[in-house]
């Protein structure tokens, strides 16, 4: 009896312990946790009527409905950078950086004026749609100006021999008219002429027409919508033809009125990354096209 009453007992506490792990211990243990993703989207603009909706500055979005390009590809001048662009002279080599130093002090020279030709050159550099150069030096006896494209086939753009009176020095702008699409530019002293002074270059600079046009997304265009989640990838689809280039600057913005800084300015690229924008539903994306030869644009 005493076993078997044993045994009953024991029996009747596995089923307590069976009710209580049954009953009891879900209410503890997590349930599983579903996995919410938010839906996947892109927003585009592709059409004549969507560029237009934006702000637009020197932006034809006429002559090819879908795209946007250059309106007027000959407004503006740009300073050309000539830092790292090669030199070249054939008298007074080791003073040649001197003309574009931007120290008005220096010069290359002096150059005799009573014998040969002597010459400085710049170049090759990007090709440049060059509409003005400012020289400053002394050239009594007179230089030409030549450009080229290959740097092997000259081209004189100055109409007359520039002068400076006897013992004077000269500072001023020449206008190229018309413009000259070019790579390298060369300044030609003429030896031989009346005066014996010698010619000091102290000062040139180079102008270029550097056509820019400007598109920004109107501020509610480009909208994550209400479960925004965070901006992915930026996907243009542009044609940059050679002088030309595409570049891209971001911002965004919880309410559209309020804007984040504008990002650094991104080159043209078949995918951006926006992971490190700071993430909020609206986006404004500032377009800027630029061709530097007059004639070509990016679209």
């Amino acid at each position: 009896m005493l076993k078997n009453k044993r045994k009953i007992l024991f029996a009747a506490i596995l089923l307590v312990v069976f009710l209580v792990s049954f009953c009891v211990l879900p209410k503890f243990i997590p349930k599983n946790k579903t996995k919410i993703n938010a839906a996947s989207g892109s927003a585009t603009i592709t059409s004549k009527a969507e560029w237009e909706l934006g702000t637009v500055q020197n932006i034809d979005s006429t002559s090819t409905p879908g795209d946007i390009k250059i309106d007027d590809k000959t407004s503006g001048s740009q300073h050309l950078d000539t830092a790292g662009i090669s030199l070249d002279a054939d008298y007074d080599s080791a003073d040649k950086a001197k003309v574009v130093d931007d120290d008005l002090a220096t010069y290359w020279g002096p150059i005799p004026s009573n014998g040969a030709n002597h010459y400085w050159e710049i170049g090759p550099f990007d090709a440049i749609n060059l509409n003005k150069y400012h020289l400053d030096g002394e050239y009594y006896t007179g230089l030409n100006i030549y450009t080229s494209s290959n740097g092997s086939s000259w081209t004189k753009i100055n109409p007359t021999t520039l002068l400076c009176a006897p013992s004077a020095r000269c500072s001023a702008d020449h206008t190229v008219s018309p413009s000259v699409v070019t790579k390298y530019y060369k300044i030609v002293t003429l030896g031989g002429a009346p005066y014996d002074s010698p010619f000091k270059i102290y000062d040139l600079k180079l102008y270029y027409q550097q056509a820019t046009a400007t598109h920004t997304s109107s501020s509610t265009q480009l909208d994550g919508t209400a479960t925004f989640q965070h901006w992915d990838t930026f996907v243009p689809d542009a044609t940059i033809p050679a002088n030309t280039s595409v570049a891209f600057r971001f911002r965004t913005s919880a309410d559209s009125s309020n804007w984040s800084n504008w990002s650094n300015s991104a080159a043209y690229a078949g995918s951006i990354d926006l992971s490190g924008l700071t993430q909020q539903r609206y986006l404004q994306v500032e377009t800027t096209l630029t061709s530097t030869d007059s004639i070509a644009t990016p679209s």
